[in-house]
């Protein structure tokens, strides 16, 4: 396993294209990105960025010891703070054929794990209920959205469709969702969340802004999401891509005076 460290994102991106048109096996082959959203800022978290990165975190949890990932990251990527390896476990979820289950059980924890729900669904990170017995879940890091049909409580099929025509490409025997967002509240227990909370200190703020970030930790505490969310990201998000990694991994520096 190898992570390659970049002084600038320009660079990780062209590093990273350079080795994909020389090896054949893209699959290992990984570029982390940065997110251009800071902690503390009152910015809308590129969701595009953001299920790249998660992307990345769950392959390289799913690798198995005979693989030997490359890592391309610049070092703001390498810096920012992102969703645990706990948090990405416990939100990640294995939905197979035959399993019985709850539609609006599924859609509460999908909706937890940072998805919309919409009337159809066309991107990552959407999903839609149609009807009483159908699901249509886009997940991070898919091609394709998936089709779920119930027969009772019972999944009765799940299918790989074209968002555009509808139709469906192939039946399948399980999908994985993983989350949309790398902050996660409703994930975290509720005791980090009162620990950290404690310690903010809104004695600078105007009234105003002391009673907006008020609303928001309750809001916080009791696993709700909202646009802003990212402005938390310093407190919630306390994973790095290094957590994801094989002990055995070897880090290489690209123009290490730069990195400087």
């Amino acid at each position: 396993p190898i992570l390659m460290i970049c002084p600038t994102p320009e660079q990780s991106r062209r590093v990273h294209e350079r080795i994909c048109a020389w090896n054949s096996d893209t699959e290992l082959i990984l570029r982390f990105s940065e997110t251009e959203s800071l902690p503390y800022e009152r910015l809308v978290t590129d969701s595009e960025t953001a299920q790249q990165r998660i992307n990345v975190l769950s392959k390289l949890s799913d690798f198995e010891g005979n693989q030997s990932p490359l890592v391309v990251c610049s070092v703001t990527a390498l810096c920012q703070g992102s969703i645990t390896k706990e948090v990405l476990h416990k939100s990640t979820r294995t939905i197979s054929k035959g399993d019985k289950i709850s539609l609006s059980d599924l859609a509460q924890h999908i909706l937890q794990m940072g998805y919309s729900i919409e009337p159809t669904t066309s991107a990552n990170g959407e999903a839609s209920r149609r009807g009483g017995g159908i699901m249509d879940i886009f997940p991070t890091g898919s091609e394709f959205p998936f089709r779920i049909e119930l027969w009772g409580d019972e999944i009765n099929s799940i299918r790989v469709f074209d968002p555009y025509s509808q139709r469906s490409l192939e039946k399948v025997s399980s999908m994985k969702v993983c989350p949309a967002i790398e902050t996660l509240p409703a994930m975290i227990p509720r005791e980090e969340l009162d620990v950290s909370f404690s310690r903010i200190d809104l004695s600078n703020c105007s009234l105003d802004e002391r009673g907006k970030i008020r609303v928001e930790i309750d809001l916080i505490l009791e696993g709700s999401m909202f646009d802003d969310i990212g402005l938390y990201s310093g407190i919630l998000n306390r994973g790095t891509l290094t957590d994801y990694l094989p002990k055995d991994t070897m880090v290489l520096l690209y123009r290490p005076t730069d990195i400087s």
